[in-house]
C-alpha cells in the first residue's frame, strides 16, 4: 500500500511522520521546497519526491494562505502518485490536513497518536489513535484518509537504522509540469480593503458674503 508521508509541514514532526508512514506500507517521502532532502530517515523511504517550481518562489506570507498553495500542490502530486493514505504533521493553523483531504475527497483525521492496519478482514482497513477531549478516540474505517500527526519530543522518537548506500532511491524532481499545473491554477490572494484616507483636521471656513453663511447656517439648521 502506498503511503505518502509529507516532510517539511513542521519539521520538528518530520521523524514520527516517516515512523508512522513507515508502519503502515510502502513510504513516499514528498516535501515541497527549493532545498535538499529535510531528513535523512527519508532514505528509507521507497521514492523520495521533491516537488518545486519557480511559481512557489514567492508564496503568501500568511500562514493559511501559503498552506491553501501547499494543498492544491500536494494535492495535484497525490493525484499523479494514485496515492489515498497521506501522513503529515498537525500544523499550526490546522489548514493543510482539511484541505488535502478535501480537494482528494477523503477522511481527515485530526490530533493523530497512531494507526495501524487490520487485517482481521478481506480488505485492509485503517485503525487510528487520536486525541480527542475526553481521552483518545478509535477510529476504524478504509485506507484513505490525510492523517494529521502530533509532534512528539526527540527523546521518545524511534531511531531508525540506516540505509545501506545500494537502498536509497534516488531523488525525483517534479515542477508543475510534472504536476499538470500552471502558474494560472494556483489560488490567488484574497482582496484586502483598503481604508480611503480622511482628513480629520478642521479649518475655519470663509465665506465671500453674509448671504452665502446665511445659507450655510440655514442649511446646517442653525439660523
Amino acid at each position: 500500500m502506498k503511503v505518502v508521508a509529507l516532510l517539511g509541514a513542521d519539521t520538528s514532526a518530520d521523524g514520527i511522520v516517516l515512523q508512522l508512514a513507515q508502519s503502515l506500507g510502502s513510504v513516499i517521502a514528498l516535501w515541497v521546497g527549493a532545498d535538499a532532502e529535510p531528513l535523512a530517515q527519508a532514505q528509507l523511504a521507497a521514492r523520495r519526491l521533491q516537488v518545486w517550481d519557480a511559481a512557489l518562489s514567492s508564496l503568501p506570507d500568511a500562514d493559511s494562505a501559503r498552506e491553501a498553495v501547499l494543498a492544491m500542490v500536494v494535492a495535484a502530486a497525490a493525484r499523479q502518485l494514485d496515492a489515498q493514505l497521506f501522513v503529515i504533521a498537525e500544523t499550526a493553523d490546522g489548514y493543510l490536513g482539511p484541505a488535502i483531504a478535501e480537494q482528494l475527497n477523503v477522511a481527515h483525521v485530526s490530533q493523530v497518536l497512531g494507526a495501524q492496519l487490520a487485517t482481521d478482514s478481506e480488505t485492509p482497513q485503517l485503525q487510528v489513535q487520536r486525541r480527542c477531549l475526553h481521552g483518545v478516540q478509535r477510529l476504524r474505517g478504509p485506507c484513505a484518509a490525510v492523517l494529521c500527526v502530533l509532534p512528539v519530543s526527540s527523546a521518545s522518537a524511534v531511531a531508525a537504522s540506516a540505509p545501506s548506500a545500494a537502498a536509497v532511491p534516488a531523488i525525483e524532481h517534479w515542477s508543475f509540469t510534472e504536476l499538470g499545473l500552471s502558474d494560472s491554477d494556483l489560488p490567488r490572494p484574497l482582496l484586502s480593503i483598503v481604508p480611503t484616507p480622511v482628513n480629520l483636521q478642521f479649518g475655519p471656513l470663509r465665506f465671500d458674503s453674509v448671504e452665502s453663511l446665511a445659507r450655510r447656517l440655514k442649511q446646517d439648521g442653525l439660523s
